[in-house]
C-alpha cells in the first residue's frame, strides 16, 4: 500500500529508502518548520520514531508544538554558540533568517516586510547531550543562510548521525551555497552521496554500506504519494457522488417539467386560461384611453389566474438542497472587463452630451481596451478625447440629422461584418437613449450588454435604465448627459461584489469558537405565514438536534413570536435551550448570532442577517418568491425547497395548504445542520491535533463552558 510523503522535495523518501532497516529511529530537525506541511520528519513520527525539533519562528513553534508532543521541541536557533541573537522574520513569505543580505533580497521577501525577532541560539552539542541522545539516524539542517554557523555548533564525536541531510541552495533560489560549510562535513569524515536539486546528503564514513541506496532519484519503485492527493481524492470522491445525485435529481425533474408542459398544452383551451385572456385582452386594448377613463383591469386579472390555479394540482418536485457561497450575479460572468465596445452613432450635439460618461468609462477601467463605434463626423472629436484605442467610423444616420428616414437592412449586414472582424468583448454599451440603435447590440458579441431598456426591440440588455423620454410623464426625462452617466454608473454598480458595500458591523464578524458547544440558533419567526415552515416541524427539528446530536438550542425572533417558541421548548430539556424570543433588541441580534455555530429558519430577516455575518445558514424556503432572487447572501448557505409548479407565486394566501414547505422534513434540515458541524469539527481536529497523553483533548468537556458568553433566559 502506497505511504504518504510530506516532505517539500521528498527527502523523506530518500531517507526512508537508506533507513529501510530501522523500524524506530532518532532524528534532529534544525529548522523544522510546520508539523506536517513540507515536513522532512512527519512521515518518521507517524511510524513511531522521536527526535528534537528546533524552531526559533515564534509564530510557528506553537503548531510545531502541538503537532509533535512526543518530541522534543524547543524554540531555540543552532549556533556556533550559545547567547541571542536578532532573526528577520516575513510573514507570508517562509523567510525566516539571520543573514541580513537574505532579508534584504526582493527575491526573498516576495513584497512582504521583514521583522526582526530576538531569538535564544544554541549549540548542537549541548541540546543533544543535555538531551542524552547517544543515537541519531539523521540530521537535516535548514537555517537560511546559516547552516555553516549551525554545523559549527556540532562536533560529530560523541554523537556521529548516521546521515546529514543540508539544504544547499540559496532561499527562493537554485543558486549553490554549499561551498559556505561542505568542508565542515568533509572533515569530519562525512562523504557527499546525493543532490536533489535542494539539499545535499552526506553519510558518516563507518556507513557507506548505505551508499548504493542514494543511486536513484524518489520514483516508482518508492511507492509514495504526496500528502495533498489523500484530501484531494476524498474530496473529488465526494464531489462525483453530489454530481451523480443532482444528475439523477434533474433527471427526474426534468421528466416532471415535461408532463406538466404536457399538462398545460392539454389544458390551454380550458375555461381559467380563456378568462385570463380575455382579461389581458381588455387590458391591452384600454391602453390608449386617458388614465381618468380606464377602470382597473389588475383585480380582473388576479382573480383569473388565483382561480385558474387553484383549479390544477401543482407538480411537485423532489427535495432539493442548495449550498450557496456568496452571490455572483454579473460579476460572476466576467472576471475583468478587458474590452470594451461602445456604440455612440448619433450626431454632433449628442457626441458632446455623452463625453463626459466617455471619460468615467475611461476612468473606471482605465486598463481596458474601449473601442468606439461612431459617425465619420464625431471621429476628431474622438481623437480629441484620448478614452479609446480604437476608433471605427460608421454612417449609420446621415450626416444631417433631418435627413434620417428610418433603418436599411444593409446597416445591419455592414454592422455585422464589422462585428465578425472585432471579435469578442466583455462588455458593450450603446449610450444613445433612442432606441433605433439598440438592435446593432445583437450583432457583437459580448459577455455583457448595456443600454436604455427598448422593449419593442428584440435584445436582452444584461444592465438596462429605463428610458424616461418614451415613459409619457411629463417630468421624467432626465437630460441626456446625465443619462448617460446613469448608464455608466449603473454597470460600475452591477459590477461591483455587493458583500463589499456592508456597514463594517455586518462584515463576517461570525466567532470561530461557540461560547456553547454545538450551538444552533432556531429563528421559527416570519413576517409572512405562507413562508413560514409549520411549528411542528421547528419542534421536531429541535427535538433531534437536542435529544440524537448533542447540540444546544438558542430560540430568536421578535414579541411575535413569544407563542411559537413557548410551544416549540415545551417538550425539549431546559438544559440544552435558550429561549431568548422578544429579548433581545434588533441592534444586539448580530452579536447574538455570530456566536451561533449555525443558524436555522424560514427564508426571514434574520436568516440574511446571519448568512451575512457569516454564520453557516440553513434556511427553509417557500415559493412564494424566487430563490434567485431573494435568498439569503452569504458563503455558506443551504437552502432546502421543493420545485413546485406554481412557485413562484408572490401570494398571501395558498390553496394548497403551503405544499412547498410543509414537506421539506425536520431530518434533512437536522442532516443539513450537521454537515456545517462535522465541517467545523473536522477543520478544528486538524488546526488542533488530539494530545496522545494524558491531557484532556479541547472541547471534550463542554459543561466547561456550558454557560459562557450567552444572555440568560427570562422565560
Amino acid at each position: 500500500m502506497p505511504w504518504i510523503s510530506y516532505a517539500e522535495n521528498f527527502e523523506d523518501v530518500i531517507l526512508r529508502r537508506a533507513l529501510a532497516e530501522v523500524p524506530i529511529g532518532c532524528y534532529v530537525d534544525v529548522g523544522a518548520g510546520d508539523p506536517v506541511r513540507g515536513s522532512v520528519t512527519k512521515h518518521f513520527y507517524d511510524h513511531g520514531w522521536r527526535g528534537i525539533n528546533l524552531e526559533p519562528d515564534p509564530d510557528l513553534f506553537p503548531r510545531l508544538a502541538a503537532g509533535r508532543p512526543r518530541d522534543r521541541n524547543l524554540p531555540v536557533a543552532a549556533g556556533s554558540q550559545n547567547g541571542e541573537r536578532t532573526l528577520s522574520l516575513s510573514p507570508g513569505s517562509g523567510l525566516r533568517t539571520f543573514r541580513q543580505a537574505y532579508a534584504l533580497d526582493p527575491r526573498n521577501k516576495a513584497g512582504f516586510v521583514a521583522r526582526p525577532v530576538s531569538v535564544s541560539v544554541r549549540t548542537l552539542d549541548e541540546v543533544v547531550a543535555e538531551n542524552r541522545v547517544d543515537l541519531i539516524h539523521f540530521l537535516k539542517v535548514d537555517c537560511q543562510g546559516s547552516e555553516a554557523d549551525a554545523l559549527r555548533g556540532f562536533s560529530f564525536q560523541a554523537v556521529r548521525p548516521w546521515i546529514v541531510l543540508v539544504k544547499a541552495t540559496t532561499t527562493n533560489g537554485q543558486e549553490p551555497s554549499h561551498e559556505a560549510w561542505e568542508p565542515l562535513l568533509l572533515a569530519k569524515d562525512y562523504l557527499f552521496v546525493y543532490f536533489d536539486g535542494l539539499n545535499r546528503f552526506y553519510l558518516a564514513k563507518e556507513r557507506m554500506a548505505l551508499r548504493e541506496r542514494f543511486a536513484l532519484p524518489p520514483n516508482v519503485f518508492d511507492r509514495f504519494i504526496i500528502h495533498a492527493l489523500p484530501k484531494e481524492i476524498r474530496t473529488l470522491r465526494v464531489q462525483i457522488a453530489q454530481l451523480q445525485d443532482y444528475i439523477q435529481d434533474y433527471n427526474e425533474h426534468n421528466e416532471q417539467l415535461r408532463r406538466e408542459v404536457d399538462r398545460l398544452h392539454r389544458k390551454r383551451e380550458s375555461q381559467p386560461l380563456r378568462r385570463i385572456e380575455r382579461a389581458l385582452r381588455t387590458s391591452f386594448a384600454r391602453r390608449g384611453k386617458p388614465s381618468e377613463e380606464k377602470p382597473s383591469e389588475e383585480p380582473a386579472i388576479r382573480t383569473a389566474i388565483d382561480e385558474a390555479g387553484e383549479r390544477a394540482e401543482p407538480v411537485r418536485g423532489p427535495l432539493q438542497i442548495l449550498r450557496l457561497s456568496g452571490i455572483q450575479g454579473l460579476r460572476g460572468r466576467v472576471g475583468a472587463i478587458r474590452r470594451i465596445l461602445v456604440l455612440q452613432l448619433d450626431h454632433i450635439g449628442d457626441f458632446i452630451y455623452r463625453l463626459p460618461a466617455h471619460d468615467l468609462l475611461r476612468r473606471s477601467w482605465p486598463e481596458a481596451e474601449i473601442t468606439l463605434l461612431c459617425g465619420p463626423w464625431n471621429v476628431p472629436l474622438a481623437e480629441r478625447t484620448g478614452c479609446f484605442q480604437q476608433i471605427i467610423p460608421f454612417e449609420f444616420f446621415p450626416e444631417r440629422s433631418g435627413e434620417w428616414r428610418g433603418v436599411s437592412n444593409l446597416e445591419a449586414e455592414r454592422v455585422a461584418a464589422i462585428a465578425r472582424s472585432l471579435g469578442r468583448f466583455d462588455l458593450a454599451v450603446d449610450l444613445r437613449t433612442d432606441p433605433d440603435t439598440r438592435f446593432l447590440l445583437c450583432h457583437f458579441q459580448a459577455e455583457l450588454r448595456a443600454g436604455f431598456a427598448a422593449p419593442e426591440v428584440d435584445v436582452v440588455l444584461d444592465v438596462a435604465l429605463p428610458n424616461g423620454e418614451l415613459s409619457g410623464d411629463l417630468y421624467a426625462p432626465t437630460h441626456r448627459r446625465s443619462s448617460a452617466l446613469l448608464l455608466v454608473e449603473a454597470i460600475r454598480a452591477a459590477l461591483q461584489d455587493p458583500s463589499s458595500c456592508l456597514p463594517s458591523f455586518l462584515q463576517g464578524i461570525a466567532t470561530t469558537e461557540s461560547p456553547l458547544p454545538r450551538l444552533i440558533a432556531v429563528a421559527p419567526g416570519c413576517g409572512d405565514p405562507v413562508r413560514a415552515w409549520p411549528v411542528e416541524h421547528f419542534a421536531r427539528l429541535c427535538a433531534l438536534l437536542t435529544g440524537q446530536h448533542n447540540c444546544t438550542v438558542l430560540l430568536v425572533g421578535g414579541p411575535a413570536e413569544r407563542e411559537t417558541a413557548e410551544a416549540i421548548l415545551r417538550d425539549l430539556p431546559p438544559e440544552r435551550c435558550r429561549n431568548l424570543v422578544g429579548q433581545v433588541p434588533l441592534a444586539e441580534v448580530p452579536g447574538l448570532l455570530a456566536s451561533a455555530q449555525v443558524f436555522v429558519g424560514n427564508d426571514s430577516g434574520l436568516s440574511h442577517i446571519a448568512a451575512t455575518l457569516g454564520v453557516p445558514t440553513v434556511t427553509v424556503f417557500s415559493g412564494v418568491v424566487d430563490w434567485r432572487m431573494a435568498h439569503p447572501a452569504g458563503h455558506r448557505v443551504s437552502l432546502l425547497r421543493i420545485p413546485i409548479s406554481c412557485s413562484p407565486c408572490y401570494s398571501n394566501r395558498c390553496p394548497h395548504a403551503k405544499a412547498c414547505l410543509t414537506e421539506i422534513a425536520p431530518e434533512a434540515v437536522a442532516q443539513e445542520v450537521l454537515f456545517y458541524l462535522e465541517q467545523q469539527e473536522a477543520a478544528g481536529t486538524e488546526d488542533h491535533p488530539p494530545e496522545t497523553g494524558n491531557g484532556d483533548p479541547a472541547g471534550a468537556n463542554g459543561s466547561r463552558t456550558a454557560d459562557r458568553g450567552l444572555p440568560r433566559s427570562h422565560a
